[in-house]
């Protein structure tokens, strides 16, 4: 679920105005631990759905880069694909220019035969005339012009060849590579333009994303505001309402946990040879840790022995410590207010089971806990 920053500043005010007021005895505990319920249930929705826009945005951003990787490649291959179109041109260019010098070679061979083919043709049947008459070979002259004429007409066919080749050469099999080469890189330039069109919608999609962070994350920050200022009313109130108790039993506490107790204050430890200052409850793994009064939470991470630990400063000196936590639920500064959810229990530290250690400290000594868990 999303909450629009006009809904969080609507909560914010409503708790800011509040505050403002004189308590009132007749509203209960219950009242304020529902609206701070309802405000931890704000938070946890608006931070899932951080979690799952940041989600999309990283796989939006692998995108972009995928694409881009896409584009570098493409560009490299119509690079490549150019620069063999500008080879194969010129290529096309030195066998056009080799014929034309070839036909050219041809055209003049064949006007210098025939400027001196009447020449030759005189001076042959001249010469063949007097061999027929002297070897009594009257073909012969004939066999003479038959060649004159067969190479003549043989530089002809050749010229005519050349002609068709050139004529040939820019419609036919020559310029198949090239016109393949035009349609690759065409089709290449129209790929760039895609993959560059498909990344402008991926950025506005993850710039998209990225307002909503912030949107989420001021909405976040502004409902922290109004629950830390919501407990603090909370504690106050609790705090004036056990002014009034006797000096022995000034503040009563709420068990931390719906478990059986495995080890007594007082009870010795046999691994140690001493006594336990507090009580051991024997949880199930995961079940629910509350807090056994309203306070501040001053410590809120690993201890060497006690495993995952929460200590709350309840005033006057008075202190609670939960350990050997599988997971904490608050942190360093939190306010809380009595049997709010704090943790999950679990088996950290120096235990080898599932449990909850509990200890309440009066002027930094460890006091017994059963008498004083009289709420």
């Amino acid at each position: 679920m999303k909450y629009s920053k006009f809904q969080s500043s609507l909560v914010l005010s409503a708790i800011l105005l509040s505050a403002t007021l004189a308590p009132n005895p007749a509203i209960g505990q219950n009242d304020y631990s529902e609206d701070a319920e309802r405000m931890r249930s704000q938070i946890e929705a608006l931070e899932s759905d951080s979690f799952e826009v940041r989600t999309e945005r990283d796989r939006l951003l692998k995108e972009v880069a995928a694409v881009d990787q896409d584009v570098a490649e493409i560009e490299n291959n119509r690079t490549n694909a150019l620069d063999n179109l500008k080879k194969e041109d010129l290529s096309q260019q030195d066998t056009r220019r080799a014929k034309y010098l070839q036909l050219l070679e041809f055209e003049q061979r064949t006007v210098a035969l025939n400027s001196t083919m009447p020449t030759l043709l005189e001076v042959a049947n001249q010469d063949n005339l007097a061999y027929a008459i002297r070897d009594n070979d009257v073909n012969r002259l004939a066999r003479t012009r038959a060649y004159l004429n067969y190479l003549a007409l043989s530089q002809s066919i050749q010229i005519e060849a050349l002609y068709n080749s050139l004529r040939n050469s820019s419609t036919g099999d020559d310029n198949a590579d090239i016109a393949s080469l035009v349609l690759y890189t065409d089709d290449l330039k129209q790929q760039l333009a895609d993959k560059r069109k498909a990344k402008v919608t991926i950025e506005r999609q993850v710039d998209a994303l990225n307002r909503q962070l912030v949107t989420n994350q001021t909405e976040i920050r502004e409902l922290r505001e109004a629950l830390n200022h919501l407990i603090a009313q909370q504690a106050a109130m609790d705090r004036k309402s056990e002014e009034t108790a006797t000096t022995s039993q000034k503040f009563k506490f709420s068990a931390p946990i719906e478990a059986p107790v495995k080890r007594k204050f007082g009870d010795p430890k046999k691994a140690y040879g001493n006594q336990w200052t507090g009580l051991l409850y024997a949880a199930e793994a995961g079940q629910i840790v509350r807090a056994a009064a309203s306070g501040v939470v001053i410590f809120a991470k690993e201890h060497k022995t006690l495993g995952r630990l929460i200590i709350i400063d309840h005033g006057d000196e008075l202190f609670t410590l939960y350990a050997h936590n599988h997971e904490l639920t608050v942190r360093l500064g939190d306010i809380v207010v009595a049997q709010q959810l704090i943790a999950k229990a679990g088996e950290t530290g120096e235990v080898t089971s599932p449990a909850l250690y509990f200890e309440i400290r009066d002027n930094g000594e460890p006091v017994d806990p059963l008498p004083r868990l009289g709420g």
